[in-house]
């Protein structure tokens, strides 16, 4: 078998558009840019050795002569999918079409004969990818968020803690496994340190809602992005995504946030102005009481 279907649902609003650059659209390269990106975070290598294979598993027009993906992707669902208007910053008034929380739809995977990674490690770093990660607009702040509801047909558990679901992925992923599970949070415990972001922290936070009550969660990880705002936790100049990825995770019943910390390099640092409030704001979101 070279194919693998991720039954999911939303549990945050989706922020994805279409030609119309309004319409929310579900849209495959989102959803191939989001694996390729937890691919890339989940990989402590040497940068050439990184390059190396993301171009021959995701494609590459790098070089004489570029390479085609030997992954696809593809999206499937019953029906339309509801959206509406939701608040993409929850602490200011505006709003955005979205999709809503508990659309359900699968993700068609299918490996090709030459790819360069087992099936397996694709299943792996799906799961990290939608564990740790979201599609879409605000991505980094909660949003375009999904939990799997089954794998080729079998049930997962979305309940699962960090150690129990993204600790086991991550060491297949590494076969010199670097990563411990201490204090309720995955670390990364290698001395390798290549740079580019690579998940070097994965937390879970104190505070667990009610499955319809993410927007309470969602406006907290505002408030404390608003509160420690930086360069550090990202800026539009110069550009710079921020290295603390926050998304909310959770099965029907509750749901809670995952702060995600980046290695953030040296070259990087050395253009950043101004004070590092990465610590603060991750102590917000994981500690903050309502």
């Amino acid at each position: 078998m070279s194919t693998l279907r991720f039954a999911v649902e939303t549990i945050s609003p989706m922020f994805l558009r279409g030609a119309d650059g309004e319409t929310p659209e579900l849209r495959p390269p989102s959803f191939k840019g989001l694996l390729r990106y937890w691919w890339r975070a989940a990989k402590v290598l040497p940068v050439n050795e990184l390059h190396e294979q993301e171009g021959r598993i995701f494609g590459s027009a790098a070089g004489d002569e570029g390479r085609r993906s030997t992954v696809t992707i593809r999206l499937e669902k019953r029906g339309s999918l509801s959206y509406s208007n939701h608040q993409p910053v929850p602490h200011r008034g505006f709003r955005l079409s979205a999709f809503d929380p508990g659309q359900q739809f699968s993700i068609v995977l299918h490996r090709l004969p030459h790819c360069p990674i087992s099936l397996d490690e694709l299943k792996h770093t799906m799961i990290v990818a939608l564990a740790l990660g979201g599609v879409g607009f605000r991505s980094r702040r909660g949003f375009g968020a999904m939990r799997i509801r089954r794998i080729n047909g079998t049930r997962y558990d979305t309940h699962a803690g960090l150690e129990d679901s993204v600790l086991p992925s991550l060491k297949v992923l590494n076969p010199n496994f670097v990563y411990v599970y201490k204090d309720y949070a995955i670390h990364y415990t290698g001395s390798e340190k290549p740079p580019y972001p690579w998940i070097k922290r994965a937390e879970r936070t104190d505070d667990v809602f009610y499955g319809d009550d993410v927007q309470t969660l969602l406006r907290e990880i505002s408030q404390a992005t608003h509160d420690y705002n930086s360069q550090y936790t990202g800026a539009p100049d110069p550009r710079f995504a921020s290295p603390e990825y926050v998304t909310t995770h959770g099965d029907s019943t509750d749901v809670w946030g995952i702060v995600t910390s980046l290695h953030l390099p040296q070259s990087t640092r050395n253009k950043l102005r101004h004070g590092d409030s990465r610590h603060e704001f991750r102590s917000a979101v994981i500690d903050e009481q309502i």
